[in-house]
């Protein structure tokens, strides 16, 4: 009986070291992956949930994927932090299982959140910008006037009497959306929510 409780700690102990080994390679897969399309981006996957190969054997399915990004940036439009989250990711697991290869089919629910700097958005707009709680102030002409920041129609905007400002949000890889921001002192704070894989993202992934 000893020795069969010992077996079986032993076994387990090597489907969980097969587990981790297993989740660690996939993760460092789709950090290489992102880091290919977006330089210095310095990226971070997590792939959550333990035991994930019963689940991921058993129907394909991953909990959780977690992509961080240091920087991601286009011309003057640079976000720092930025953190996509998906769940109920659907994985593809012939590829998987035959090639190692981590190919995501599709999601249930995907986030993204991403921080501006102060700094960064006044090179972005080119004026003296005080971020503050809900609000900017912006010097013209040597006047501070309160301006507001939104996202319309794929334009991040700043309007402010006398300096209407609209840029254009890029298109990138792990920027697969960009629907509102919010004014917090010091930083702009961009979210948004979607339901499928955006072109751009899943090549990146893929």
């Amino acid at each position: 009986m000893r020795k069969l409780l010992i077996l079986v700690v032993v076994l387990l102990g090597i489907l969980a070291a097969l587990d981790v080994a297993t989740r660690v390679a996939m993760q460092h897969q789709l950090e290489q992956r992102i880091d290919g399309y977006v330089p210095n981006a310095g990226a971070s996957v997590t792939i959550h949930g333990f035991p994930w190969l019963p689940r991921l054997a058993s129907s394909g399915r991953v909990k959780e994927i977690t992509a961080r990004a240091n920087q991601v940036s286009q011309g003057a439009f640079v976000l720092n932090d930025v953190v996509v989250t998906v769940t109920g990711v659907r994985i593809d697991r012939h590829l998987l299982v035959e090639h190692g290869q981590l190919e995501i089919v599709s999601i249930g629910t995907g986030t993204l959140t991403a921080d501006m700097t102060q700094a960064n958005f006044d090179q972005l707009v080119g004026a003296p910008v005080v971020l503050g709680a809900g609000s900017a102030q912006v010097t013209v002409e040597g006047v501070s006037v309160t301006a507001q920041v939104s996202v319309v129609n794929g334009q991040l905007q700043l309007n402010a009497a006398g300096l209407p400002v609209s840029v254009p949000i890029p298109t990138l890889p792990v920027l697969p959306c960009l629907a509102q921001v919010k004014v917090v002192p010091g930083h702009l704070v961009a979210s948004c929510t979607f339901h499928t894989i955006p072109a751009a993202l899943k090549t990146a992934l893929q």
